[in-house]
């Protein structure tokens, strides 16, 4: 083998030794020795170059200069290093890695704080809030009255089912009306009632519009009734006047209130009792009289039962003293 053959083969060995591979002829086998007879020791490639970039290792197989100067511009290599950084070894059958699309913090929205701490229970909350208007509930429970057709002078009470309103308005169309919260052609609602007693001031169409609104818009219903003159409805009989009786809420605790409302149509004498002001003989107790319609707050000191009796006086004056000439409704309310 010629000179050149041989400095090629142990430039060769030299180089596999630097990237990791160490033959065992290199640097533990006993069949290779020095001058003086003894195991070449092992070596450091990389460490013997971090001296002198360029310089040949005092001890090391000789490499030829041009095999240096080519190794130190080829792509990859590191500046002073004759040697490449070897690419990371992915392990078998792991999937190659694909860079991440940039992560979109849902817990964190600018404007309403950090929710991370709160949890999936926070998150769902948030993404509940819809800046929306208010939403009547659908259907006759949106906004409704207990009766379309009334003498001038009774009363209808009206209800609604409405969410996300801050403000509530009630109006009449080409009217005046007396309510519970205010008179005149609108009055604002406050936002924790769900009724209210309406006595309508002009004969015939009565067309009312309510009106929920907040930061986002507005919603509104409307519902008609006919106002006749005085005596044109035909007179309701029985229990049928009743068109009102409600007590709300009908679960309280101790210490707080009630409210009662009701209306009656064609009854001469009504009566608004309690289970602490109610006549353990049957009979009536004129202070518990009360008008055909209106509403009241109670705050009663245990669970109760509020009682609504009403008649004609045509009926009454045959069994005055008697309960059963009264048509009686019930409601109960429970105080935990």
């Amino acid at each position: 083998m010629t000179t050149r053959g041989l400095s090629l083969v142990v430039s060769a060995t030299w180089l596999i030794t630097g990237c990791g591979f160490v033959p065992d002829g290199l640097c533990q086998s006993p069949s290779r020795l020095n001058g003086s007879g003894e195991a070449a020791p092992p070596f450091s490639v990389p460490m013997a170059l971090e001296a002198q970039p360029g310089a040949q290792p005092k001890g090391a197989p000789h490499v030829p200069a041009q095999i240096l100067r080519g190794m130190q511009t080829q792509p990859g290599m590191q500046p002073g290093v004759a040697f490449p950084t070897l690419p990371k070894v992915r392990p078998p059958g792991a999937l190659p890695s694909v860079p991440s699309a940039p992560r979109i913090d849902r817990f964190n929205v600018p404007g309403r704080g950090s929710n991370r701490s709160s949890g999936m229970g926070e998150l769902t909350k948030m993404e509940s809030l819809k800046d929306v208007a208010p939403t009547f509930k659908r259907g006759g429970e949106g906004f409704s009255v207990d009766c379309d057709r009334i003498n001038i002078g009774e009363a209808v009470v009206a209800k609604w089912n409405v969410t996300g309103a801050d403000s509530l308005t009630l109006r009449l169309t080409g009217g005046t009306f007396i309510s519970d919260v205010g008179k005149g052609a609108g009055v604002t609602v406050p936002r924790d009632r769900h009724f209210t007693v309406v006595v309508p001031q002009v004969v015939g169409p009565n067309v009312f519009t309510l009106t929920a609104t907040n930061p986002h818009g507005s919603s509104s219903r409307s519902c008609e009734i006919m106002v006749l003159s005085a005596g044109q409805r035909k007179p309701l009989k029985g229990s049928s006047r009743a068109m009102t009786f409600l007590v709300t809420p009908d679960t309280i605790r101790r210490g707080e209130t009630v409210r009662v409302y009701w209306n009656v149509l064609d009854a001469d004498r009504v009566f608004l009792e309690t289970d602490l002001t109610r006549k353990k003989d049957g009979t009536r107790d004129e202070r518990d009289r009360v008008p055909p319609h209106g509403t009241m707050t109670f705050t009663p000191p245990e669970s109760t039962d509020f009682f609504l009796f009403f008649n004609d006086s045509e009926t009454i004056s045959q069994a005055p003293e008697k309960e059963y000439a009264y048509n009686g409704l019930r409601r109960h309310v429970t105080v935990k």
